[in-house]
């Protein structure tokens, strides 16, 4: 039992810290995306690039430093301050690209007719790529990287990502509710086995307590008949017998005196006699 327990206690310790963990990862993602969705709303009413973005990558060229579906947050920087090996994110408008945001590595840097020119080339790719990005096509400097994270992006784009994740969070509230009932369930039968346990030994005991006084009570009344009918044999046998011994003996008693008074009488009267004579 007390390693069962201990296995739950380890179980429920790493459930815990996991979700502890996704928690606040996604609070973290949540919070940033409410920062990006408000600068670059307040950026573009001002005319000006935000100051920070986030991309999805969705090509290999820079594999396998960042992979596709990782997510890439460049952060608006000063461009003199840019050197060879930095990570850009910038905009291009070559014709195989689709206007899309680019992010490569900084291969060469071109100081020409007073301003920076920058040659890029992905960490995949043999070759440098053919166009050159000038400093206001750059969006900023990548200085994070969140590792699968446009999986969910697409996901949410796809027809039935909202349905779902819409539902799932539904259904685990549910879940968990459905869970507190169950357990509120057991804990009241258990409560209400215990009480039954309790009645049942309270009875018991009331049961055993009992038996003392009714085998006292059984054997009072077993014996008391018994001596009252001893003592009213007993009182029946002898009271005939006294009565008549002490009839007898009084009667004796009675008689034999008589008996010597009339002797003493005729005595008497005889002295008497004798006396006159």
């Amino acid at each position: 039992m007390e390693k069962k327990n201990n296995v739950k206690g380890i179980l429920k310790y790493i459930v815990k810290t996991i979700s502890m963990a996704v928690l606040v990862v996604l609070v973290t993602v949540g919070l940033l995306l409410l920062f990006v969705f408000i600068s670059t709303k307040v950026a573009s009413k001002k005319g000006a690039r935000p100051p920070i973005n986030l991309y999805t990558i969705i090509s290999p060229s820079m594999t396998p430093n960042i992979n596709v579906y990782d997510v890439v947050v460049a952060v608006k920087a000063d461009t003199s301050k840019l050197k060879v090996g930095d990570v850009i994110s910038f905009y291009t408008n070559e014709v195989n690209v689709n206007g899309l945001t680019i992010t490569h590595r900084i291969y060469q840097i071109v100081e020409q007719d007073g301003g920076r020119y920058f040659k890029t080339k992905g960490d995949y790719n043999q070759y440098v790529d053919k166009w050159t990005v000038k400093e206001n096509d750059i969006v900023g400097k990548v200085v994070l990287k969140l590792p699968q994270l446009g999986r969910i992006q697409f996901f949410l784009g796809s027809r039935g990502g909202w349905l779902i994740a819409i539902l799932i969070p539904a259904l685990g509230i549910i879940a968990y509710d459905i869970y507190k009932i169950i357990k509120l369930i057991l804990i009241r039968q258990k409560i209400l086995t215990y009480q039954k346990q309790e009645d049942i030994k309270e009875n018991n005991n009331s049961n055993l307590a009992s038996i003392p006084d009714l085998y006292k009570a059984e054997s009072s009344s077993d014996l008391s008949p018994m001596t009252d009918s001893h003592e009213a044999e007993n009182s029946s046998d002898l009271s005939p017998m006294a009565d008549s011994h002490e009839a007898e003996n009084n009667f004796n008693s009675s008689s034999t005196l008589d008996l010597y008074r009339e002797e003493t009488k005729e005595e008497i009267i005889n002295i008497d006699d004798e006396s006159k004579e």
